[in-house]
C-alpha cells in the first residue's frame, strides 16, 4: 500500500520543483531502479533470510520518502527516487513471498495463496486513495509521507521481530551476515 501509493503520487510531488521533463525522467528512473532491485534480490534471495532483508529495504523506503519530502534540492530528488525505487522493487516481491511462507519449506494451501494475494493487492490498491485523502484533509502530502514512512517502520519492525521469535532465524541471520561480509 505504501509504495504503491507513494508512486502514484511521485509525481504531483516532485513536479512542483521541477520541469515536466525532469519529473518524468525521475518517475521512469525510479521504475528502473525498481526493476534493478528485483534482479539484485534475484542473485540472492535463498541465501538469506526474506524478513530480514524485508526489515533493511522497509526500513530504507521510509527514509527514502522522509528524504524526498524533506529536500527541495533537484539532485537530491534523483538520489532518493533511486534509492526508494531500488527499496520497491524489493518489497513488492518479497511480501508475496513472506506471506506465502518464504523460504521455510513449506508450500501455502490454495486457499490460503487466493485469500492471501487478494489481501496483498487490496491493500495496494488502497494506497493512492490514502494519499489523496490525507493530502486533501491536510492540505499536502506532508501528513501522507509521514503516516506512510511510520507504517513502513512498523513493517519492518515486525519483519524484525518474528525473525527473532523464531530459533531457526537466527541460524539464517547469523549464515546471512556472515554471506554478506
Amino acid at each position: 500500500m505504501v509504495q504503491i501509493g507513494f508512486l502514484t503520487h511521485q509525481v504531483t510531488l516532485i513536479s512542483g520543483s521541477l520541469s515536466f521533463s525532469a519529473t518524468s525522467w525521475i518517475t521512469a528512473s525510479t521504475a528502473g531502479a525498481a526493476l534493478l532491485g528485483r534482479v539484485a534480490l534475484v542473485q540472492f534471495a535463498d541465501r538469506v533470510n526474506d524478513r530480514l532483508v524485508a526489515a533493511c529495504v522497509l526500513s530504507l523506503a521510509a527514509l527514502g520518502m522522509l528524504a524526498l519530502t524533506l529536500s527541495a534540492q533537484p539532485w537530491a530528488m534523483v538520489v532518493v527516487s533511486l534509492i526508494f525505487g531500488f527499496s520497491v522493487g524489493n518489497v513488492t516481491t518479497l511480501s508475496p513471498i513472506i506471506a506465502f511462507g518464504g523460504n521455510s519449506g513449506r508450500p501455502p494451501s490454495a486457499p490460503s495463496t487466493v485469500w492471501l494475494s487478494c489481501a496483498i493487492q487490496l491493500a495496494a490498491a488502497a494506497g493512492p486513495a490514502v494519499y489523496g485523502i490525507l493530502h486533501d484533509v491536510w492540505g499536502g502530502y506532508g501528513l501522507a509521507i509521514l503516516v506512510a514512512a511510520g507504517l513502513d517502520v512498523i513493517a519492518a519492525g515486525i519483519m524484525l521481530f518474528t525473525l527473532r521469535a523464531s530459533p531457526e532465524a537466527a541460524i539464517t541471520l547469523r549464515g546471512c551476515l556472515e554471506t554478506l561480509s
